[in-house]
Formats: structure tokens, sequence, C-alpha cells
């Protein structure tokens, strides 16, 4: 397909509805849009003033960037992999409607900056060399346990490109090697004028069967973790010990490797809206209450926004390394974080043992910083 004909099915079959069909799937994807562009002719599409409207002022930019995007992703991941039933229209539309599902409302004002960064991330390597694992360091607070990280590609329509989850390892008395999985970090990197950015959209914790009985090195871990609150006010507690611990480690890995700032959305609208969808169809079905559900995704929402803040401001109190430069609401939908050489007074010994072995902050008469 040529550029006009992928704009043509972006406008037609894509935005301005709340679903789109491929192949006979149906997802929940709800977008207005509205092209302004002199050049062409105007249309709008309002389909509901609560969602997000994509404003297209040029469109030629807006055709260029789509088919570069979609040429950058296809060129970089074997989508016939995990879409083999679909045809390649098919295929290039089920890449188009998952671009803009992690915009936030910002992104849907620049939609060219949008595509540049998600250009630019699938172009990216620095977490390549994870890909097949890596040892960080051994953590003497949890007993020597070794701490390990892996890169890992993610599908199209979830978070982020890729993924980095964290583990704890340590062969016991009993000869067994035990794993605890830390909570994953979402994220990718991209580059944005003289920025080299790190985009962290989700923490993860790896789901647990709660009915299975923790193994002796699970139990090691979670009385251990708590060693990470030490010097914490009770109130700043509320987020989990293990949360800071793998943030931290995703930060100071990208600051080894050149990464200058830090940025989290506040909220994505086309993934709130298609959970709504989805609830407002069973509701229909089975008589459930949309107000409810409607309080109940506000609410997870603004949770998940303040612990990043939260999360960021006790790296910050305890290790350093981190300067929050603007939260959302204040000129965008970004918490953003410069990344520095800076160190606390009385660092938390495990973060800062951690830190001394991924990217040690040199003494300051030497030129040779590590960012």
């Amino acid at each position: 397909m040529n550029k006009d004909e992928i704009f043509d099915m972006f406008i037609n079959e894509i935005a301005g509805r709340k679903e789109v069909n491929i192949d006979d799937f149906i997802y929940n994807i709800a977008l207005n849009y509205n092209i302004t562009d002199a050049n062409y002719e105007s249309q709008k599409c309002q389909i509901d003033d609560s969602l997000p409207t994509i404003n297209i002022n040029n469109v030629d930019l807006f055709k260029s960037k789509l088919n570069e995007y979609i040429k950058t992703l296809t060129g970089k991941m074997d989508l016939s992999k995990t879409t083999p039933f679909l045809v390649e229209k098919d295929r290039i539309k089920y890449i188009s409607a998952a671009l803009f599902v992690n915009a936030t409302f910002e992104d849907f004002e620049l939609p060219y900056k949008y595509m540049d960064k998600y250009i630019s991330a699938i172009k990216d390597d620095t977490f390549d060399d994870l890909k097949e694992g890596k040892n960080i360091c051994k953590l003497t607070s949890f007993k020597d346990a070794t701490l390990k990280v892996k890169s890992t590609q993610q599908p199209i329509f979830l978070e982020t490109p890729q993924k980095l989850d964290f583990t704890l390892s340590k062969l016991m008395q009993d000869g067994e090697e035990y794993t605890v999985s830390l909570p994953g970090v979402s994220c990718f990197c991209y580059e944005d004028g003289n920025d080299k950015v790190l985009n962290i959209s989700a923490l993860q914790n790896k789901r647990v069967d709660s009915s299975k009985e923790k193994n002796i090195f699970e139990k090691q871990v979670n009385r251990e973790k708590f060693k990470l609150n030490s010097g914490v006010e009770k109130e700043e507690q509320d987020v989990e010990p293990l949360s800071i611990l793998s943030l931290a480690a995703a930060i100071l890995l990208a600051k080894e490797k050149g990464v200058t700032k830090v940025r989290m959305p506040d909220f994505m609208p086309m993934r709130f809206y298609a959970k709504e969808l989805a609830n407002e169809k069973k509701s229909k079905s089975k008589n459930l209450n949309l107000e409810d559900f409607q309080e109940e995704q506000n609410r997870i929402q603004t949770n998940v926004t303040d612990k990043f803040l939260r999360n960021m401001i006790r790296i910050k109190d305890q290790l350093g390394i981190v300067d929050i430069d603007m939260v959302p609401g204040e000129f965008g939908n970004y918490l953003e974080c410069s990344i520095t050489d800076k160190q606390v007074d009385n660092p938390n010994k495990i973060l800062k043992e951690m830190a001394d072995n991924i990217c040690p902050v040199k003494a300051k008469h030497d030129d040779d910083f590590c960012r």
C-alpha cells in the first residue's frame, strides 16, 4: 500500500468511529479527527465530545510520518509471527490502529511529534544488550542475591514496545537456585532534540498464585525488602518497596547509556475509553452500572499517576540521580525528570550499592562523568 492509500484507510476505517474491524476482530478504538489543512478539504468527525481528537493540520506530513512509522516497525519486527492470520492490508491496518493507543491528549494535538517519538523508539538500541539477560550485581542486603535484568519485546497494542524484567536469584543451602520476580518496567528510549529520553508507562507486578506457599527465598526477600523503606516517613511508605528497586535500576541502566530524561504519561485516553466501551457492552448484556465503572477507572488512573510521582520522589530523596522538572497538569501530560549526577547525603544502602555497580558517580574533579 502507498502512503495515500494508508491515510485513506486511517481516516475511513480507523479514526471517526468507536470500533475498528480487522479481519472480523473488533477492537474498541475510539477516536475523533479534525483535518484543517488549507490544501485539503476540511473534514471533521466528532463521534463523542469526551473522546480524544487527532488534529491534522498538515495532511502530507501526516501521511509521510505514518508511512515511515509502518515501514520502520515492519523492518524491525516480524509481525507475521504474531499476526500470521492477517493479510498485508489488514496487518497495516492493525499497525495503524495501534499507533495512537498510548497517546496523551497533548500527543493528539501534536501527532507528528508523537509519531517521531515512536519511530525513534523502534530504531533505538539502548537496551539491546539486555535481550539475552544480564547479571547486574549481588546485593548484600538481600543476602548476596543476584539482581538480574532482561529486555523483552512487547506486542504493539501494549503500553510500550519493550519491557525490562528484573529478578533476584540465589543459590540456597539445599542446592537449588531460587528466583523472585520483581516489578517489571514497561519502557522505551527515544531521541528528542538534544535529549535522550526514557519513557516509562507502567510498573507491573508479576501475578502470584496466593494459594501457593512461598519458598524460603521468597520469604527472605519479603522480609529484607522493607530495608528499602529505611529513612522514609511512614506516610511515604505506601508504595511497593521492590517497585522502587526496579524503577531505580531502570533509570540507572538508562543513565549508563547516556539517557538524560525520564518521562511518564499521566493519562492515555484511548486505553481508558477502550475499557469504558468494553464495560458498556457488558453493562447492556449483564445490567452492570456504567457510572460505577467510570468512577472506578478514574480512581485507578489518579492512583497510578500519583504513585509514579511518589516513586520518583522516593528515588530523589533516597538516592539522588533525578530532579523533578514538571508534574502532569503544569505544562503538559507528562511527569518529567532530569537524570543527574546528584547524590544525597545519606542514601539508602540497597539503592546506593546497586547504583555503584551500574553507574557509579565519579569524583567531581574528574571530567569523565558516567553520563
